[in-house]
């Protein structure tokens, strides 16, 4: 028996919308899908760079110091830093995918962690550093900004993944600044008292041994 036409344009008045939904999904689903892939397929890295590494370093010290939960500017920095972090990790910049996740609650607020990935040609023997944004020293940041937006373009041997946390994390980097300001003390044309020249060379070091 055919169906009767009101049957037929009620069925139609339920279906067309819950497809047109469906339609709509599948659209975003698609186009987010596309938009991360070309982000993963186009990673751009940077020449190491003593003026990048100090341009980073002047905005941490003049706008995102002191850093701290207990104060309310304190906390504000912290915030500003966490952006500043996010930023110059983001796909704009580096073409890589930002990994973010809440790591940290204190003080009335949720602290978040952000990791960037750089797969190498084995994952047997990966790379780890993690960079403590609250308590960590601005040269050292400076640094791991500076590392992060190299890596993006290198062929690397293994898998590197860099962390920006609001706990944790000691490694090379933090003894390198430590270095480069006694190194800077001593001399009279460093900026701000930090030996940017003997960064420059480690992290060009770090970039081709973790390429090899």
């Amino acid at each position: 028996m055919s169906m009767k036409p009101k049957a037929i344009i009620q069925g139609l008045i339920v279906i067309f919308p819950m497809g047109l939904i469906a339609m709509v999904v599948v659209g975003l689903l698609l186009h987010e899908q596309r938009r991360v892939d070309k982000q993963e397929e186009n990673p751009m890295g940077q020449r190491v760079s003593e003026k990048a590494m100090m341009a980073h370093y002047t905005k941490l010290k003049d706008f995102m110091t002191p850093r701290e939960f207990a104060s309310p500017v304190g906390q504000q920095n912290l915030v500003r830093v966490s952006a500043f972090i996010e930023g110059s990790l983001s796909p704009m910049n580096t073409g890589k995918i930002v990994e973010s996740e809440n790591a940290l609650t204190t003080h009335g607020r949720i602290w978040k962690q952000y990791s960037i990935v750089y797969e190498g040609k084995s994952k047997k023997d990966s790379v780890n550093y993690t960079f403590n944004y609250q308590s960590g020293d601005n040269v050292e940041l400076a640094v791991a900004l500076m590392i992060a937006e190299v890596l993006p373009d290198k062929e690397l041997e293994n898998t590197v993944t860099l962390t920006f946390a609001p706990e944790g994390g000691e490694n090379e980097i933090t003894q390198w600044a430590k270095e480069a300001k006694l190194r800077g003390e001593g001399m009279s044309l460093s900026y701000d008292g930090v030996d940017w020249v003997y960064l420059n060379d480690q992290v060009v070091s770090l970039v081709e041994q973790l390429s090899r």
